[in-house]
């Protein structure tokens, strides 16, 4: 989300140890000076200057200096206790700059730093035996004490079973192998207390995102520790990539490439208008959708909560979008998958999960259908169909009409995404709804962030189902959405007005977008431009308007979309 930085550019390490635990910290203290790498490029040249909170692990100080130069590095070390400042002294040397000893609470850290500021924060387990609200109140604290620039590095070490079941590989084959047969490391936590720690984690990463205005990621998670890494989000430096500047090397999945999608100026289609589209091409996620970003989180919450079983079969129902990021997802993390999809929607769709190892159950359409136009009436045949594999195969069912990971991918990727791009000049976001995951999540960031930003829900002209209006046919062509029902993540306060596209518009501007931007979108696409393009020859003339290229063209070739 938002995105994650890469963590496994730092699991290179040519030294394979064989004990799983030193294996572990040697990937951590990596990981930490890939972290430390990436922040540095983008500090003011000069000293830099650093706050270690808490330096009884004196190998993460040890790490931060020889990655940055140890001409570089400026500590200010505090500790409760002196023999521990004493000893971090010795190893530092003239590195340090201040010493004190104090408690770790925030008032007192705060009235001996004064007005200090620091470029970077490092704090390891400084926060481990503190209450919620003291943690956050510690994080407050260090917000408050970072430099323009500054950011803070959290390497917390923990044992943490239900963490490793989620990313158990990150640190080998021996730890994975142990992960996913449930074995946990001599002297790990109870069950019950892991189950708490992958939260506590989450809950830091949003309350850094939402209230002390930093862009958070975590760099490196793996079976006994993590590294939270958050910068402050105003004056960032021209041209800095925050945090998908880790791409640019080698990642271990193609699931650490969903996301950091391009948001391009429709400077040529909108020629001779008053205002900019700027249209954001979630075609170029893996699965060529932008349903990959939901397909990730959901199974990923799921196994984080040990809903989802270690080699659980998946069951989803879907118009192929999300099958896709899905049947990529469980690729990966080790499920079988199963898609249930109407025979209505372009068989591209059934045939490129297919290809990526789903099974794909295609449910006739209902009788009083057009064939090729999925109706609410075929949606309600696949959930019934849906359900019934659930119960024969003991499998899971992700639901994306339900599921809050849905919104939680949009709003800390897609919508935080948005801001990052644009720079905060978003005047009006549009999409054409299908579960309304994307709509809320996307709307929710832009509006903490930019309380003016006008959202607009798009429908078909002719089934305004969320709008109120009449729903006078709902076989409309638009494929993903429109599905005239109750959307639960749908949440109409975000929601500042309706737009109604038909049939001839979507797809002409669908064709536009191809011919003139070079942009192959499929008919959803063409639906969010046409609305954009709506908005701008009326109350947003002037202004900037953004929306989502949803998924490519490639999936419509067997249709009448690009004749």
């Amino acid at each position: 989300m938002n995105r994650w930085l890469r963590r496994f550019d730092a699991l290179e390490a040519s030294e394979r140890l064989r004990e799983p635990m030193i294996q572990m910290a040697s990937a951590a203290m990596a990981a930490l000076a890939s972290a430390a790498r990436i922040v540095g490029r983008s500090l003011p040249r000069g000293h830099v200057r650093v706050l270690d909170l808490g330096c009884g692990a004196l190998q993460p100080a040890a790490v931060l200096r020889d990655t940055l130069g140890a001409d570089r590095v400026r500590f200010t070390i505090l500790d409760g206790d002196e023999t521990t400042l004493q000893r971090a002294s010795d190893a530092l040397g003239d590195s340090i700059v201040a010493a004190h000893a104090l408690p770790l609470d925030p008032p007192g850290i705060a009235a001996r730093l004064g007005d200090a500021r620091f470029d970077i924060v490092l704090s390891v387990g400084a926060a481990h035996r503190l209450s919620d609200r003291d943690k956050r109140a510690l994080f407050r604290m260090i917000c408050a004490h970072l430099a323009p620039h500054g950011a803070l590095l959290l390497l917390d070490i923990f044992r943490l079973e239900g963490l490793a079941r989620e990313l158990g590989c990150a640190a080998g084959e021996l730890i994975h192998e142990r992960a996913t047969s449930g074995a946990a490391p001599d002297g790990a936590a109870p069950e019950g207390r892991a189950g708490d720690r992958p939260a506590a984690v989450e809950d830091h990463l949003l309350w850094l995102r939402q209230d002390a205005h930093m862009d958070a990621a975590c760099a490196w998670r793996g079976w006994d520790a993590a590294l939270l890494v958050a910068r402050r989000g105003d004056g960032r430096a021209a041209g800095a990539r925050w945090p998908g500047e880790a791409t640019a090397g080698v990642v271990a999945s193609v699931a650490d490439t969903i996301g950091d999608t391009p948001l391009v100026a429709l400077d040529r289609l909108c020629r001779g208008q008053e205002g900019s589209i700027l249209l954001k091409l979630e075609m170029r996620n893996p699965g060529l959708s932008k349903k990959d970003r939901i397909a990730l989180d959901m199974v990923r919450a799921a196994r984080r909560t040990s809903a989802l079983r270690p080699g659980q079969p998946l069951v989803e129902l879907t118009s192929g979008n999300t099958g896709a990021g899905l049947a990529i997802a469980c690729a990966i993390l080790g499920h079988p998958f199963v898609a249930v999809m109407s025979a209505g929607n372009s068989i591209e769709r059934a045939r490129m999960m297919m290809a990526l190892g789903a099974e794909v159950v295609l449910v006739p359409q209902h009788p009083d259908s057009v064939p090729g136009v999925v109706s609410g009436r075929d949606l309600a045949l696949v959930e019934e169909r849906a359900r019934a594999i659930v119960l024969e195969r003991g499998a899971y069912r992700t639901d994306q009409f339900e599921m809050e990971a849905n919104v939680a991918a949009h709003e800390h990727g897609t919508g935080a995404e948005i801001l990052r791009q644009t720079g905060g000049r978003v005047d009006a976001f549009v999409d054409f709804v299908g579960t309304g995951g994307t709509f809320t999540g996307v709307a929710r960031a832009l509006k903490h962030a930019l309380p003016a930003v006008r959202t607009y829900v798009v429908e078909p002209t002719t089934a305004p189902f969320l709008a109120g209006g009449e729903v006078t046919d709902q076989r409309h062509r638009i494929q993903g959405g429109g599905y005239s029902r109750e959307l639960p993540l749908l949440d109409p306060a975000l929601c500042d007005g309706y737009l109604a596209v038909n049939d001839d518009e979507a797809i002409a501007a669908a064709r536009r977008l191809a011919r003139v931007e070079g942009i192959f979108g499929g008919f959803s696409t063409g639906a969010n431009v046409a609305a954009a393009e709506k908005l701008l020859a009326g109350p947003h003339r002037g202004e900037t308007v953004v929306c989502l290229a949803c998924d490519s063209g490639l999936k419509y070739l067997s249709t009448d979309l690009y004749p």
